[in-house]
């Protein structure tokens, strides 16, 4: 199959590949879930550390926010990130409530992609 016989597939394939570029722009730009630094939390820091640690981080000083307790200081970057799922190495970013979609949908066009690209190779290999 060539592409000027038919244009669809090779616009499936771009279309394809933009989206999963921008899915992964997104994912690496969008804010991964630092909790803000607001002076008015911050005053009662003190308490919360002593009353109620597991909402305070030592090491990034941030109180929680009330309903994340899942938020989790990261090794790899230095930053309490809410709903924390993963360090991805690729991205170079912590993957957490904040740009948890975008990564989703990244990863769901890469495999889309990937069996675009490996069905597409298939049929030209057969084709010849």
């Amino acid at each position: 199959m060539e592409t000027d016989k038919n244009p669809v597939l090779f616009l499936t394939g771009v279309l394809l590949l933009l989206i999963q570029d921008i899915s992964f722009l997104l994912t690496v730009f969008l804010n991964p879930g630092i909790p803000p630094r607001d002076m008015s939390i911050h005053s009662e820091a003190y308490i919360n550390k002593l009353i109620r640690s597991h909402l305070y981080c030592n090491i990034c000083k941030v109180v929680y926010r009330e309903g994340q307790e899942q938020t989790e200081h990261c090794p790899d970057c230095g930053f309490c990130i809410e709903g924390l799922d993963h360090h991805c190495p690729w991205s170079s970013k912590c993957i957490g409530s904040g740009n948890m979609t975008a990564f989703k949908f990244f990863l769901g066009s890469t495999v889309i992609l990937m069996i675009y690209l490996f069905t597409g190779g298939m049929l030209v290999v057969a084709a010849s």
